[in-house]
């Protein structure tokens, strides 16, 4: 029996056609003229008209239709209802403030609390409408004067919450605050749905409140959006509307389909200008859970990134592209900050890295860790150029073990080892240097990784000069000339002095001479040649001593040597002469083009000091 209700309040005594489910009006209501010929009721504020209806089996499909005519009597304010039941769940009711006073329906599913659908166009009080209240399958559509104005759907969670339990059908309010103060003619409550209204409720699923509602309704058991928050807005240039909630939004594109944000995701992307907003594109997915307890939606042309400890950010364009294809937020943390435009493209901060593109490159790449720091605190973008590769662990030969990393820039290389800290390479420099090897240390002239940043050569105009963990490169500028600069030993060859004035014609200087080594403020290597007495009677000596340091040239520290030469006599010894020599990147330690060969020349009564530089490779 498709009928369950069907009054025409032609009387106080009422009833069905068929004379079933009689009930009379309540004590304060009265039969007044309805719409045309019809009869009404006028409540007027009494109780409500109660139609037990416990005699009818529940409906065995997800399907009622409630009708009815009310007409709002002079100047209305606050909610009312015109007709509710629990045991098939509906309520129809009016709410808000004249002039604007709105129909609203709601139901109840199996999940899930009442969920209303309410019209966004005012009705007219003192007049006569026409409301009906359909509930099909999955999808709650509301009518006003047999026009469709608003609707709700449920998806999967479709199944209505029958109340075996309840007994009535309600026309008015059941508390005194929601009583109806106006006339209702005609209801009705049947499980049958009026041919005329079934095309009507099929096209509202192709509506953005049908597609909204249905992904609200859908999400609900594990994540509520709850109660709408405002009206839903039309995003002119996305084509596509958005509703918001209390704790989200839902955004509906015809071509991609209803997808919903979270809080702090909705609020961000509502902060964006409206060419951000276009380079996110459409909404493409629910909120995804991420890294630790974040989470991310995902648009045509980026995401935007949230968690708890930071705040919703979006990554865009082939900067999204390569964050998440490099591991996104499990390998690099969540975004610091929005994207920012900087010399002809983008860079955005992230927890663990910084990510770069350049515009017209097909990649955005990252850079963290030592290698980001020092490249930041050098001079970044401005002087090195966009990144031209990740940073990225190296296998180099001859560091079996060790982790090596590099990043390569448009004007330089950074590398890091724990060892040699991060250090760039540059120019004329790191082309000579790669010649060599790199930062390998497999054959025995390579120099390895670099220890300095690349700095100026003193009392060379131009000159420029880099560290690494086995020498030196000097570059002298305009003169196109390379050097590369070994650890190296240095070998006394020969001592040759005048003869003392306290040896006689018949005797030579008795000489020995002290030796000392200074790496900056540091002393280390102090040793006298011979270790006792001298050399015997000889003004001119073949030393042919190899200190036994071997020493590394470094840009930034100074080697000094000084030689102490005495004469050793019975009565008192006699000073000769002290040479100091200095080795450094301005005399290139001395790695001349001679071999490395050095003269004191004259000084005191010392005639020549010579000595050799010597690289020690290997």
């Amino acid at each position: 029996m498709p009928v369950i209700v069907d009054y025409t309040f032609d009387s106080a005594e009422l009833k069905n056609p068929d004379g079933s489910l009689l009930t009379n009006l309540p004590r304060g209501a009265s039969i007044v003229a309805g719409p045309g010929p019809r009869k009404a009721v006028d409540l007027g504020g009494a109780p409500a008209i109660d139609i037990d209806i416990s005699s009818i089996d529940l409906p065995l499909e997800n399907l009622y239709h409630v009708k009815l005519f009310f007409n709002l009597d002079g100047p209305f304010e606050g909610h009312q209802i015109l007709a509710q039941s629990d045991r098939i769940p509906f309520k129809l009711g009016v709410f808000g403030r004249s002039p604007t006073v709105y129909l609203e329906a709601s139901t109840c599913t199996t999940v899930g609390s009442w969920q209303s659908s309410t019209d966004h166009e005012p009705v007219t009080p003192g007049e006569w409408h026409s409301a009906d209240l359909i509930y099909d399958n999955d999808t709650l559509v509301l009518f006003l004067d047999s026009r469709a104005i608003a609707c709700h759907g449920f998806g999967r969670n479709r199944s209505l919450a029958f109340d075996p339990s309840a007994r009535t059908v309600s026309v008015g309010g059941l508390n005194a605050s929601t009583r109806f103060h106006g006339r209702i003619a005609c209801f009705s409550l049947s499980t049958d749905l009026p041919l005329e209204l079934r095309t009507s409720c099929l096209r509202q699923r192709e509506t953005p409140q049908w597609n909204i509602t249905t992904k609200l309704e859908t999400l609900r058991p594990y994540r509520d959006l709850g109660e709408e928050f405002g009206d839903m807005t039309f995003l002119n240039h996305l084509n596509s509307y958005l509703q918001p909630y209390r704790q989200g939004a839902i955004v509906y594109h015809e071509g991609t389909g209803a997808f919903e944000m979270l809080l702090p995701v909705y609020l961000r992307y509502m902060a964006l200008s409206q060419p951000a907003q276009d380079s996110l594109g459409h909404l493409i997915s629910d909120s995804l859970p991420s890294e630790g307890e974040g989470h991310k939606s995902a648009f045509h042309g980026g995401a935007i990134y949230c968690n708890k400890e930071t705040e919703a950010f979006e990554v865009l364009g082939q900067n999204y592209k390569d964050y998440s294809a490099t591991g996104g937020p499990h390998s690099w943390g969540y975004p610091l900050d929005q994207p920012l435009p900087v010399n002809n493209g983008t860079f955005q901060r992230f927890e663990k890295a910084t990510f770069y593109h350049k515009s017209g490159c097909k990649c955005a790449h990252e850079v963290h860790g030592p290698i980001l720091q020092a490249f930041v605190s050098t001079g970044g973008l401005g002087k090195w150029g966009f990144p031209h590769s990740n940073t990225q662990r190296l296998d180099v030969d001859g560091h079996k073990g060790r982790d090596v990393l590099m990043s390569n820039f448009e004007r330089g290389s950074f590398y890091w080892s724990e060892s040699t800290g991060a250090h760039a390479v540059q120019g004329k420099i790191r082309q000579k240097w790669q010649t060599l090897g790199g930062p390998d240390m497999h054959f025995i002239q390579e120099l390895g990784l670099p220890t300095t940043d690349e700095i100026d050569v003193p009392r060379v105009i131009g000159g420029r000069v880099s560290g690494f963990e086995q020498g030196v490169i000097l570059w002298y500028g305009e003169r196109e000339e390379m050097k590369v600069v070994y650890p190296f030993k240095i070998f006394i060859e020969k001592l040759e002095t005048t003869r003392s004035t306290n040896c006689s014609a018949a005797n030579a200087n008795h000489l020995y001479f002290t030796v000392i080594l200074n790496e900056g403020e540091s002393t280390v290597f102090c040793q006298r040649y011979p270790k006792n007495e001298g050399f015997g009677n000889k003004e001119c000596l073949e030393v042919n001593e190899e200190l036994p340091l071997v020493l590394k040239p470094k840009p930034d520290v100074k080697i000094s040597l000084t030689v102490d030469v005495w004469d050793a006599h019975p009565k008192e010894h006699e000073h000769v002469g002290t040479w100091v020599k200095t080795f450094d990147t301005g005399n290139a330690w001395e790695m001349t083009e001679d071999g490395g060969k050095l003269s004191s020349g004259a000084f005191g009564k010392v005639k020549d000091i010579q000595l050799a530089v010597r690289p020690e490779i290997g």
